[in-house]
């Protein structure tokens, strides 16, 4: 009885934080999307498009994985929840890389490559999820995802060298290649809500991580969402807005 009351209260909890917490968003992101694409279609603003689109399908996701609670599919759901959510994040380190070479014939080739590439990397969710057990979520977590530290660590290994690093040296080549006080300030303010981004990241791995009781997990959920939707809107208005 217990046992079935702590997984009631488990999943309570998950759709409560869902309904609250990860509904609008997509709203949100596919709002600031429609009107980077509504007036202009580049790959500039195909690209930035792109990582509002992924996030708005990730939130999706996590509202049609409940659909398929007590299914193997809600697992497999789950992790292409994760994975659109972290591929996303690889849209703004192109997007940079575009900004630093507006004055270059940019071949598609590359382009798609870079997207493949970006892709196929992300893909280690699926791998170590499966291989290392990597992620729980089943009835014994209350459909509740559980990363284990191995999952931690990875995770955090490609953060930091496929986002982290390359977006670090692009920002100062942007700072470098933008003339202007201006445009520098929106550079910066674009880089900043960039890093922002990117930390949400860290903190919703960790957060699945802590699967025990703490202020942390407590408070993350609105924490993360504010500074989210911050960070997305900041993107959005100091370069992309300009896109269109």
């Amino acid at each position: 009885m217990r046992d079935k009351m702590l997984f009631q209260d488990a999943l309570t909890q998950r759709i409560i934080i869902l309904v609250c917490f990860q509904l609008w968003p997509i709203l949100y992101f596919l709002v600031l999307a429609y009107r980077l694409l509504k007036r202009k279609k580049s790959i500039l603003t195909l690209t930035l498009s792109s990582y509002f689109i992924l996030n708005a399908f990730g939130y999706s996701l996590s509202f049609l994985s409940l659909a398929f609670l007590n299914t193997p599919v809600a697992y497999l759901v789950y992790l292409l929840t994760f994975y659109f959510t972290v591929y996303s994040q690889s849209f703004i380190v192109i997007f940079s890389w575009l900004l630093l070479n507006l004055d270059k014939k940019i071949s598609s080739s590359t382009y798609r490559f870079l997207i493949v590439i970006y892709g196929s990397i992300a893909s280690y969710i699926f791998w170590v999820a499966y291989i290392s057990k990597g992620i729980k979520f089943d009835s014994s977590t209350g459909w509740t995802p559980e990363f284990s530290i191995q999952f931690l660590i990875i995770s955090y290994i490609y953060l930091t060298i496929f986002l982290i690093g390359p977006q670090i040296i692009l920002a100062f080549r942007l700072l470098s290649a933008f003339e202007g006080a201006k445009l520098k300030k929106r550079v910066r303010q674009f880089l900043i809500s960039a890093f922002l981004e990117y930390a949400t990241i860290y903190f919703l791995t960790l957060y699945n991580t802590l699967v025990e009781p703490t202020i942390f997990r407590l408070i993350f959920p609105a924490i993360n969402l504010v500074i989210g939707m911050t960070a997305a809107y900041y993107i959005y208005k100091s370069l992309g807005k300009e896109l269109e």
